[in-house]
């Protein structure tokens, strides 16, 4: 399996080269996508892709605890256990794919640690996922969640 992260804005564009749409992205067999959006507080955007069979839509920010700026007035919400477990869920029914396309704002802590996630599940090439990927830098918070959903997954509490 091929895995690559993208910015929010690298993503939307390049499912917009392809053609891909709201509309049409169930067609796409051999893929799956995750996005990870921010708190619509911090960040008001609307998801270029809604959930399907194929596409899970995840809102958290890049914070390891929810928290408040009181500087900017703003409210931060870290990945919860729930959707840590919810995305590996998704993760494992898309195992037999060929394709996986995360993105976060930037395409490098939480698509990232995602990506690594995936990788070290399904031991893809190393050196082809470190090409693929080679700006990432994991947060570590969002990846030890994801490790501790999927020994929970195959315990069989999940």
């Amino acid at each position: 399996m091929r895995i690559f992260t993208f910015s929010k804005h690298g993503f939307d564009t390049f499912l917009q080269s392809k053609g891909t749409t709201r509309d049409n992205v169930e067609e796409k067999k051999n893929v799956f996508f995750i996005s990870i959006n921010d708190s619509p507080e911090t960040t008001p955007e609307v998801p270029y892709l809604e959930n399907t069979d194929n596409v899970k839509v995840l809102t958290f920010d890049d914070v390891e605890q929810d928290t408040t700026s009181y500087k900017r007035g703003l409210h931060y919400k870290a990945m919860s256990p729930e959707q840590a477990l919810e995305l590996v869920q998704f993760i494992h029914q898309h195992l037999d794919k060929k394709l996986c396309l995360i993105h976060c704002s930037a395409g490098v802590a939480r698509s990232g640690a995602v990506a690594t996630f995936i990788h070290q599940i399904v031991d893809s090439n190393k050196d082809q996922f470190q090409e693929d990927n080679p700006f990432i830098l994991p947060n570590p918070y969002v990846l030890n969640l994801l490790q501790q959903a999927n020994q929970q997954f195959h315990s069989g509490w999940g």
